[in-house]
């Protein structure tokens, strides 16, 4: 099976780094989704991946993509207390006005 996305196989999003690095190295496409419409990043946020969400902001990857609910990827950090990530993505810009319909 050949996979196009980090997203899209168990393990990159959430703190498989070396299969992140041969993906990357291979020029995988960061934005793509998977099943539920995360992102790599999204996954790594959602499972408190610090390594690899950096890994993955280095790559290039949309820290303000939102998912299908339009959550952004901090909001999916901060509602799973990933206290770390959701830094990681402060200190790299994330926009915290991001637009997302979740309930408050």
């Amino acid at each position: 099976m050949r996979y196009k996305s980090p997203s899209s196989i168990p393990g990159p999003g959430n703190g498989n780094l070396p299969l992140l690095q041969a993906l990357l190295r291979r020029h995988a496409s960061l934005e793509l989704k998977n099943l539920w419409q995360f992102t790599a990043l999204q996954s790594a946020a959602w499972s408190g991946k610090q390594a690899t969400a950096k890994a993955l902001i280095e790559a290039g990857a949309d820290i303000n993509t939102c998912d299908a609910n339009q959550q952004s990827v901090l909001y999916v950090a901060a509602l799973k207390g990933q206290i770390d990530v959701a830094r990681l993505l402060l200190d790299h810009h994330a926009d915290i006005e991001t637009h997302t319909d979740a309930p408050r």
